[in-house]
């Protein structure tokens, strides 16, 4: 039996999602995540993790291959107030992938991510050991997710890898089962974890779970890329660039195969344009 267990715990906001049609509602301890919050989720963390390669790509990265997606069964979010009946009863989302650099200088990178606005990163942590330098780089939050960039740089080397993850949740979606303790005695308790286990499974099922899959760093989503995204990629490739957005305006036009996003209020003359194409790659616009 669980103490209290009207009173909800967990509560994890899933923001409305047009792709997938979902409004918008909150998931907790009362109110399970559903098959259309998860694909919602999905579709947040995905959008986040590309404004985020976009970043780093400005930053003058390259994608170390596919990165991958999971939904972790290994969160908690608290039953009640029983201490006995605790479990891993929550989903987190979450997405990783490696990136390479080019010969840089660290501290001049570093010194980048510190600069950028205040809606982008939140926070650079920079720790230097015997072998190597290390920056764990802090997003902000985005779309229901965290992201941290973590800049890699090998003592004896000037090249410079990053990693990212971009983690949503966690999100409760059923409670942990066991025998009621008067039944312990009587109960063949290798049976009822391996029922539980295929209930889980089935669960996982129904609501689009999975335990790991690639995740293409570029890849077109049915229906193209939408304007609002491709205005956020082009503004979050030029903040890693350096460039100084504070008074840019973006005006994306559709194009065959992609946008082509207008800068007005550029520091520099010569920029004037950049397209991106729905897979997410960024160049100059042709004229």
């Amino acid at each position: 039996m669980r103490s209290l267990w009207f009173i909800p715990h967990g509560i994890a906001v899933v923001g409305p999602e047009e792709s997938t049609g979902y409004r918008g509602g909150v998931s907790s301890t009362l109110n399970p995540i559903g098959k259309a919050q998860a694909a919602a989720v999905i579709a947040h963390g995905r959008r986040r993790a590309s404004e985020l390669v976009s970043l780093l790509e400005g930053a003058g990265f390259t994608a170390d291959g596919d990165g991958s997606e999971t939904w972790s069964t290994n969160a908690f979010v608290g039953e009640g107030f029983n201490r006995v009946d605790k479990g891993a009863n929550g989903r987190l989302h979450e997405i990783t992938a490696g990136f390479s650099g080019p010969p840089a200088e660290f501290d001049e990178l570093v010194s980048r991510f510190a600069a950028m606005p205040s809606d982008v990163v939140g926070e650079v942590d920079n720790r230097t050991a015997t072998h190597r330098r290390t920056c764990r780089v802090r997003l902000a939050d985005g779309s229901g997710h965290s992201g941290i960039i973590t800049l890699v740089q090998p003592k004896d080397s000037r090249l410079i890898t990053a990693g990212l993850q971009v983690t949503g949740g966690p999100y409760f979606y059923g409670w942990a089962k066991r025998p009621a303790l008067w039944r312990i005695p009587f109960t063949n308790t290798s049976d009822h974890y391996r029922h539980s286990e295929k209930n889980r499974q089935r669960e996982a099922e129904r609501l689009g779970f999975f335990d790991r899959r690639p995740w293409p760093v570029h890849a077109a989503a049915p229906g193209g890329m939408s304007a609002a995204e491709a205005s956020s990629r082009i503004r979050m490739y030029l903040i890693g660039a350096g460039v100084d957005i504070g008074a840019m305006g973006f005006a994306p036009q559709r194009i065959d195969g992609g946008w082509d996003v207008v800068l007005s209020g550029s520091p520099t003359a010569t920029l004037d344009a950049l397209r991106i194409t729905d897979e997410g790659y960024v160049s100059s616009r042709e004229l």
